[in-house]
């Protein structure tokens, strides 16, 4: 599993790919890897989240 900060880098650098001189179907795709990467990060805060609560809890 991609922790937040290395999905979201790797967001980050899709989307400056996307703003490179492409033809349009490479800056689509580029823009399609881009949200992809960015629910990874939704995902990856979800399971921080999830497991700093599990933390908290009584065993």
């Amino acid at each position: 599993m991609f922790t937040v900060a290395q999905c979201l880098a790797k967001a980050v650098e899709l989307e400056q790919r996307a703003a490179e001189p492409h033809p349009p179907e490479v800056r689509a795709e580029f823009l399609l890897m881009t949200l992809q990467w960015r629910r990874l990060a939704d995902r990856a805060l979800i399971q921080d989240q999830r497991a700093a609560i599990a933390r908290t809890l009584p065993a």
